[in-house]
Formats: C-alpha cells, structure tokens, sequence
C-alpha cells in the first residue's frame, strides 16, 4: 500500500509540475487578458518563454461568432516576441486564441483569453457561488464513491467538473456557444484547468466501469494503472492536443497504446489460463485517488495547492474506503 501511495504521488508530480517546465508558454500580452480598451488595438502581442516556430505555430484573434480578424502573424529575431495585426475591430469582445510551437524542442502549448474594445469583458472566473456548491458536491461524491465503490457516484462527481468546465468556457467571452459549434469544444476541454480536472474525471470514471465479474477481474485495476501511466505522459507533453502536435507525440501514443494493450490481453488471458487471480481490494482506494486527484485540480492555483488540496482529499478518501471496507465486513458476518 505505501508503494502504491508513493508511486501515485511521484507520477502526480510529474502530471502537475512538468508542463511549467517542459512546453513554451506566454509570459505577457497586449492587451492584457480581461481588459476593457477605450481604442481597437492595431495588433495583439504576445511575449513567450521559448522562441517559437512561427510555421508550426497558429495565432487568432476572433469575436464570440467565430469570425476571424486576424492578419498573418510575424516574430522578432530571437523570437519570443509574436505580434498579430488586426483588422478594423468593431466595438464588442474578441477571443485571441495561439498554439505555439517551440523552437527548442517543438513542443507546442494552447492558449486562449478575452478582451474587449468599448465592452466590458471579465476574466475567466476561477470562483462563483455556482462553482463552490459544484466543488463541494464533487468532493462529497468522490469521498462516497471511495467509500461505497458506485461507479454511479463517481460518475457523479465527474458530471461536476463537467459542469464546472461548462461555467469556465461560459465565462470566457459573453457569448461562447457559437464558437463551441464551430469546434471549439476540444480546444476549450484541452485547454483550461477545469478541462485538464474534467479528462482525468472521465478517464477515471471510465476505468471505474469496466467490468470486474469473471473472467475480467483484473480489467478494471489495468484500466486504473494505464490511466496513472497516461496522466504524467499526456502532461509532459503539455496536454492532448499538444501530444498530438508535437513531434514526440506518435511514440508517446504508441507507447501508452502498446502497455495499455498488453495490460488488457494479460488481464484476459489469465482466466483462459486457468489462473485464477482477484482484484486487489485496493484497486477502488487507487480509483478514489485519482478521482481526488481530478477535483484538486480544479481549485489549485500553482503545485503547492494541488498537493494541499490533493493530499487532504486523499487522506479523507482513505479514510472512507477504510470505513466502506469495514461496513462491508460487518455485513457478510452479520
């Protein structure tokens, strides 16, 4: 147990910290997210950490409908600086939407936030009255799903970070469904916070309902590991839309597919074998923490939070497995 507590705090860890490290991200820009301009700006500009491959890379600048005012983007000579002509901008909200590649090691990062010329724009909010109840129905469902081993409760607390993430993309600009229509949907889940928190609640969620009858005992608990494996992968890779951008993304994906299948064929071959091995009861308290992994992330502003927050729920999730554990017992005795 205490290895397998170990382990998921280590692959935790990477899943959180190495983004920061290891993609281009945008350090400033003009205009300043979530900033009313008495003027349309002539350009929007963009400050980066990491040269960038302005040929691999894609700079937007959009209104809530989708349609675009952006000219072709040019970068200054050691290539941290990207400036994005406009067109004559209406008074309203606009969207400025990149995907920018590296030069350094092609990894690729998705960035996207408002501003308004004459029009009042707020910020992506990160906190409303909405979101706490949201949160605070999440950390109870993923507490009784640790507890009672529902994948119906678990799906539960999934279903609030869906609709957490719906609440982020709503706040993005003022009107945002359009634009979700014209395929937006992905780029929004890939790409903010609550999207990262809602992918991992879903894959959690998923390897929580694969079948644990005869003779897949052991499908449910390879599901469980190939999701603690993919999380730290997909994440150093800057997240899914990055892994599939950058140039190391056909390996990762064929690696992560080839465990994953071995994994499943393993688990499926056993009983045909003749070997006859249960689930772990520890499987459901692994599921638990990744689940409380899921809904850390929502809430956590840098890496010292999510561990706070990720270590508090997973003590409590402990906690309540041991007590489901207990309560199951006394009632095959009695």
């Amino acid at each position: 147990m205490r290895r397998l507590l170990r382990a998921s705090l280590v692959l935790a860890a990477l899943a959180v910290a190495t983004p920061a490290a290891a993609q281009v991200r945008c350090l400033s820009s003009f205009p300043v997210p979530g900033t009313r301009l008495e003027a349309p700006p002539a350009s929007v500009i963009l400050w980066m950490n990491e040269p960038v491959d302005l040929q691999l890379s894609q700079f937007q600048v959009l209104d809530p409908y989708g349609r675009r005012f952006d000219l072709p983007a040019r970068v200054s000579a050691d290539g941290l600086r990207v400036e994005v002509p406009l067109q004559p901008l209406p008074d309203g909200a606009y969207l400025v939407h990149y995907r920018a590649a590296s030069v350094l090691n092609g990894h690729v990062s998705v960035g996207l936030y408002s501003f308004g010329v004459r029009t009042a724009v707020e910020a992506n909010k990160s906190f409303s009255a909405g979101v706490a109840v949201l949160r605070a129905v999440g950390a109870a469902a993923t507490l009784a799903a640790a507890a009672s081993g529902s994948v119906l409760v678990a799906a539960l607390a999934t279903l609030t970070g869906l609709l957490e993430w719906a609440q982020a993309a709503a706040s993005t600009v003022p009107a945002p469904w359009p634009v979700l229509l014209h395929g937006w949907a992905g780029l929004l889940l890939a790409g903010t916070q609550p999207g990262w928190a809602l992918l991992l609640a879903t894959a959690t969620t998923a390897a929580w309902a694969v079948p644990v009858r005869p003779p897949r005992t052991l499908l449910r608990l390879v599901a469980a590991a190939w999701v603690l494996l993919v999380t730290p992968v997909v994440a150093a890779a800057g997240g899914p839309l990055s892994l599939l951008a950058s140039s190391h993304g056909p390996a990762l994906v064929l690696m992560v597919s080839a465990y994953g299948t071995a994994g499943v064929l393993a688990a499926l071959a056993l009983p045909v074998l003749g070997v006859r091995v249960h689930e772990p009861p520890w499987t459901r308290l692994l599921l638990g923490l990744l689940l409380a992994a899921a809904w850390a992330l929502r809430p956590a502003r840098h890496v010292g939070e999510f561990f706070a927050l990720w270590t508090a729920l997973g003590a409590l999730c402990a906690g309540a497995y041991l007590w489901g554990q207990v309560a199951l017992r006394r009632g095959i005795r009695r």
